[in-house]
């Protein structure tokens, strides 16, 4: 991911922060936490435990390598258990996974996503992929979204921040324990 793709991905970050904040001060008694993996050649968390919306800090992403989205697949599923991610005392509401991409996938993710359906955490979870730059909407890249959503309408532009914020405003919350 290169210059104004990279860049559009990380105004896209900022731009669902704010919303975040917001959503947190709408929603009493209800505290927003969020994790951050940045995947290229090889994937990672960036954030090693998810933390509060308020006091998160995000440092843009950079660029490196291809786009692992098998590896991060595999990391997601890892985290997404009450050894690691959904260890809270209380419940937790619905997890929402926001999968930001600028295209293509290195490629060998279909058998870690069949993988990670499997994760209990995953099934629950409203994911949305949010494509950002032209080649986020090669046939290819369009089917990895597909794959990772299991619904079309789940598939975002980041060109359109308003949809995504109203996504995000509007998503539904269900509480698990």
């Amino acid at each position: 991911m290169t210059g104004d793709r990279i860049g559009s991905v990380n105004h896209m970050i900022r731009e669902m922060l704010l919303e975040l904040e917001n959503v947190q001060k709408i929603q009493q008694g209800v505290e927003i936490r969020l994790a951050l993996m940045s995947f290229n050649s090889v994937a990672q968390w960036i954030t090693p435990l998810p933390e509060p919306v308020d006091t998160f800090t995000f440092v843009n992403l950079n660029t490196g390598g291809g786009r692992n989205a098998a590896h991060a697949f595999e990391l997601l599923s890892d985290k997404l258990s009450r050894k690691a991610f959904m260890n809270a005392l209380g419940g937790h509401f619905q997890p929402l996974i926001l999968f930001l991409s600028a295209g293509e996938s290195m490629g060998g993710w279909e058998a870690k996503l069949d993988a990670l359906r499997n994760n209990l955490w995953y099934k629950c979870a409203t994911r949305v992929a949010i494509a950002a730059g032209k080649e986020a909407t090669t046939p290819e890249a369009l089917r990895l979204f597909k794959e990772f959503t299991e619904n079309d309408e789940m598939i975002i532009y980041a060109d359109d921040p308003d949809k995504i914020k109203a996504f995000i405003v509007l998503s539904p919350m269900e509480i698990y324990s």
